[in-house]
């Protein structure tokens, strides 16, 4: 209990440094619908990738500025845009804190599986095999293949002794 206090204030104090007033609006619904409803940590993320896909929308139906250099005065008058990448921004810390924090689960799993994790070598039981033993191992070609050939270093030892590894320095004076 104690670690989901910390965790959520934690979460306000960054969307309150973040964005202001709308980041800590944006902190107390997502805190308060995380916890209340225990949504999973991907509804999370989603909502913090479509928040930031909405943006440039956001800013084209506002109108794109007129010059073609854009400061504060873009910020300012584009709010729909600039609240869309802070709710982005405060969904993915979320996210991102609750993953950190909670122990694995299913709730927690992540969205895309690394390459290769279904295909992770099984330890074979100590009840029936040899206790130790990879199921790949076993299956692996025989062991009469030729290793690879050593690569040897360049430049070759007897060329190297031949040629300086630093040339000469020459006694000009600096150019300033």
């Amino acid at each position: 209990m104690t670690g989901r206090v910390v965790r959520s204030v934690l979460i306000l104090a960054i969307g309150y440094g973040v964005g202001g007033p709308v980041g800590l609006v944006a902190a107390v619904v997502a805190v308060a619908v995380r916890e209340a409803a225990r949504m999973p940590v991907r509804v999370l993320w989603v909502g913090a990738l479509l928040a930031m896909a909405a943006a440039p929308l956001a800013t084209i139906a506002q109108g794109l500025p007129s010059t073609p250099i854009t400061g504060i005065r873009l910020t300012a008058t584009h709010l729909a845009a600039n609240a869309l990448v802070i709710v982005a921004l405060i969904l993915a810390v979320h996210a991102g804190i609750v993953e950190l924090t909670e122990p694995a689960s299913a709730d927690t799993a992540p969205l895309i599986r690394p390459p290769g994790a279904r295909r992770m070598p099984r330890i074979a039981s100590a009840a029936g095999d040899e206790p130790g033993r990879i199921e790949a191992e076993a299956e692996a070609e025989p062991a009469s293949r030729e290793p690879a050939p050593v690569p040897q270093s360049w430049p070759p030892p007897e060329e190297a002794s031949d040629s300086p590894a630093i040339a000469p320095l020459d006694d000009s004076p600096p150019m300033v």
